[in-house]
């Protein structure tokens, strides 16, 4: 990236300025993500908060909207949880997840974790627009998990299908289990089980995304050995994958991670190696990213950390990830003990060898737990959910906890020159659009094509290659009259955006099949008469 570039990202970013989501008692501790955007543009924040109401202290799991961008944040009158579900103490709540459907319900995990002898963990959707609300679920329960049953387990996601999967706790201390709803958008409030994380041993600190073609990459800290962080996928269809050990194997173990995924096909992973609190070694970040052709690739440096910086001032979640789906650019914000104590923003485009400081989104501070699990926005499902190129990051800050703010700060990475994504999943007998974007080329024409692979490509004469294969697909895509893949030529408007539409047959055999496409600028001043080619997305039909 350009110094140029980097010195008006930092601008635009000191531009959208930061707003305080709630000031207060703020308990907001899994470290999971907690803001979704809708198809509006509305975003949506969960959190816990604190309340003393004559001396009668409650922890309401509460909702909070903005329509601005985050600059200004409205709180709703429902409150998520119960006094069944940790609304009152000695067990309320501490901690929230949220995830977002296409239909714009907010999908809610909570726990009330408290070691070594309260653990359930809960479930609940709203709808903010028609305000209807589904029963509390409790997950601990439903499992057969006691109180006695000690987990951390509580990630939601949701996939192209709406389907709600939620992280759950068992009966067996800190083995977790996947669970799905039985229905789009957990209609009925029903869950049945995929199976444990792991076949054995633990199942800590869980973490889970679903990539382009449903898969459900699932991420935790396993007791074997000298402690492993490992990676484990599972299919709707096919079931669970073998295990892979992600970063060392030695001791003293890897605990923690965050996770993304692109419309490209790839998975992104940070991981916190040898970062146990308590522990005397230095703190490793690094991060690594799994395609479905290569598997994992060899782990890149991000910072490392020694004891004599984070001890009794870092809380070991101190970083979060997050990356723009059509380009593969992937940014992630940490607390930078190295350079004071700031919460940093760092940027990597997909091909980079190395992360490259951005902009730093807080002051420096030494002081124990000041900027305290930072969280990014985004998912690869729904489309309105994307983190794109304008990353949401919240964090708590302040050490009192009667003083605590949530902070939410809109960031600015380097936006790709050209992107080609659909605007909702691809299924039989269903028709979407896919957006073509190159912000730097408004009035040029277009030219897409579809194929079945993106190599080799079409090479042109300046040393770049348009990835798609010219494959039968590709041939089909470019017939004016082929009645699947329309308006495949265009005019960019001003902002660069064109539209290209697919008009899926009802045919049943046309699910699992995976494509590609591209677009490409045509700029008669630019080398071999080819502006921006975009990047080509993993296309699957469900």
């Amino acid at each position: 990236m350009s110094k140029m570039a980097m010195c008006a990202c930092c601008l635009i970013l000191s531009a959208y300025g930061q707003s305080v989501v709630i000031t207060g008692s703020l308990i907001n501790g899994s470290g999971g993500r907690h803001v979704v955007r809708d198809a509006a543009g509305v975003l949506w924040c969960a959190y816990v908060r604190e309340v003393n109401t004559g001396g009668v202290i409650t922890r309401p799991v509460t909702i909070a909207s903005s329509a601005d961008n985050g600059g200004t944040w409205t709180v709703s009158p429902f409150v998520v949880n119960d006094p069944t579900s940790g609304l009152n103490m000695p067990n309320g709540a501490n901690g929230v997840n949220m995830a977002i459907d296409s239909t714009g319900v907010l999908h809610i995990t909570w726990e009330a974790y408290y070691y070594p002898t309260y653990f359930q963990c809960y479930y609940r959707n709203y709808h903010p627009s028609t305000l209807a609300a589904g029963a509390v679920l409790n997950l601990s329960s439903l499992l057969g998990a006691t109180t006695a049953s000690r987990s951390d387990a509580a990630e939601i996601a949701v996939d192209a299908r709406d389907i709600v999967w939620v992280m759950a706790p068992t009966p067996t201390n800190w083995v977790t289990r996947l669970l799905f709803s039985n229905q789009p958008s957990a209609a009925g409030n029903t869950f049945a089980s995929a199976g444990n994380l792991q076949g054995s041993a633990s199942s800590q600190a869980p973490r889970m995304v679903i990539d382009a073609t449903g898969l459900v990459h699932t991420f935790c800290y396993r007791n074997i050995g000298m402690g492993n962080y490992e990676h484990r996928v599972y299919s709707p269809t096919m079931g669970w994958s073998a295990t892979t050990v992600l970063g060392n194997t030695t001791a003293p173990g890897d605990y923690y991670g965050e996770a993304a995924a692109d419309a490209l096909g790839n998975v992104h992973a940070l991981i916190f190696k040898d970062s146990q609190v308590g522990q005397t070694a230095t703190w490793g970040l690094r991060y690594r990213m799994w395609n479905p052709a290569t598997g994992w690739n060899s782990e890149i440096p991000v910072a490392d950390i020694p004891s004599s910086l984070y001890t009794g001032v870092l809380y070991y979640r101190c970083a979060a990830l997050a990356v723009d789906e059509g380009s593969g650019m992937v940014s992630l914000v940490m607390r930078d003990l190295a350079a004071g104590g700031q919460l940093r923003l760092l940027v990597k485009g997909l091909l980079d060898p190395s992360f490259v400081s951005l902009s730093d989104l807080t002051a420096p501070s030494m002081t124990a737990h000041e900027y305290f699990v930072p969280a990014m926005r985004g998912r690869l499902w729904p489309a309105s959910d994307r983190t794109g190129s304008t990353p949401d990051v919240t964090w708590r800050q302040g050490t009192s906890i009667a003083n605590y703010t949530l902070n939410f700060q809109r960031a600015v990475v380097p936006v790709a020159t050209s992107t080609f994504l659909a605007e909702a999943p691809l299924f039989p007998g269903t028709s979407t659009l896919v957006r073509v974007k190159a912000p730097t080329q408004g009035g040029l024409p277009f030219v897409s094509a579809f194929a079945f692979s993106p190599a080799p490509g079409i090479p042109l004469a300046d040393g770049r290659v348009i990835p798609v294969a010219m494959d039968g697909l590709f041939f089909m895509s470019i017939d004016p009259l082929n009645g699947v893949f329309l308006s495949t030529t265009g005019i960019l408007d001003s902002t660069g955006t064109g539209f290209v539409g697919i008009a899926l047959p009802p045919l049943p055999i046309l699910s699992g099949v995976n494509f590609t496409g591209t677009a490409v600028t045509l700029d008669p001043l630019a080398s071999s008469g080819v502006g921006s080619i975009a990047a080509a997305p993993f296309l699957h039909i469900f």
